[in-house]
């Protein structure tokens, strides 16, 4: 992790893309250092990205219609486009009266160019709301390190959440200002993005699995090639490392040998 800085949305858009593919970079006196090719690999994966960017992804699911409404609503204001679907689990169900749901049944689509502004102009819209000063506020119950989890982890709770964690926290005297939130939701964006690396019992067990069940072994392997996870940004980013994404290949082709073998001692003993 680099020196602790906020970056201009710009400046986050690249190093998001710099630590998917492990590309290296230092931040020097507020810029970005990049070698020649670590720049040719960045302007490549900036121009995929653009074109990417006009994909629409699901942004929002609500049980509730009211909360499906507002974010609509909201939308419109903004003149950001978006596409809707209504899940219908049970035919001519009335979801506008139906008290509760017990599965999401509205969904919102923004293009994935759109998410980031749709969350920033989101979060300005919870600042001016006084709910959260209420005294039956429903954070008020949650001790200051469940609240400072909600500014490290915002991309679980709703923005109006995020405000209000802030806000609570300061209320019982901590000091924590707007720049300090923003710098734990670009340092969670950053960690969200990194692929990992095996831990030793998935190494264990997906090498033991290639060499003792075979075909299992292969489905195995393609799992640690070609996992991927959902961003708050609505973009999915292989979960592994290329390290591990390499031994992931390496127990697909282990698989396939060891169950080639296997076959071919059959057929020769029936």
């Amino acid at each position: 992790m680099k020196t602790p800085h906020v970056y201009s949305p710009e400046e986050l858009a690249k190093i998001l893309l710099l630590e998917e593919y492990s590309l290296p970079y230092d931040y020097e006196e507020g810029q970005l250092v990049l070698t020649a090719d670590t720049a040719k690999s960045l302007a490549f994966l900036l121009q995929k990205e653009q074109e990417e960017g006009q994909r629409y992804e699901i942004f929002a699911e609500f049980d509730y219609r009211q909360m499906f409404d507002d974010l609509c609503a909201f939308l419109d204001a903004q003149k950001i486009p978006y596409k809707i679907w209504e899940k219908q689990q049970d035919p001519g169900e009335d979801y506008a009266r139906a008290p509760a749901l017990k599965d999401s049944a509205f969904y919102v689509y923004l293009r994935l160019l759109d998410f980031e502004r749709t969350q920033a102009l989101l979060r300005e819209q919870a600042k001016q709301q006084a709910i959260y000063k209420e005294s039956d506020y429903h954070l008020r119950r949650y001790s200051d390190e469940e609240l400072m989890e909600i500014l490290e982890q915002p991309e679980d709770w709703q923005a109006l959440d995020v405000v209000a964690a802030r806000y609570l926290l300061n209320e019982r005297g901590h000091d924590i200002s707007e720049e300090e939130v923003e710098l734990m939701r670009q340092h969670r964006m950053i960690q969200l993005r990194q692929p990992r690396a095996l831990t030793p019992k998935e190494r264990r067990d997906g090498y033991l699995t290639a060499v003792l069940l075979g075909p299992l072994g292969f489905f195995w392997g393609y799992h640690y090639y070609s996992d991927q996870r959902l961003l708050p940004n609505g973009r999915k980013v292989l979960n592994f490392a290329p390290q591990a994404r390499a031994e992931g290949m390496r127990m697909m082709m282990i698989s396939l040998s060891w169950s080639l073998l296997a076959g071919l001692i059959l057929y020769y003993m029936l």
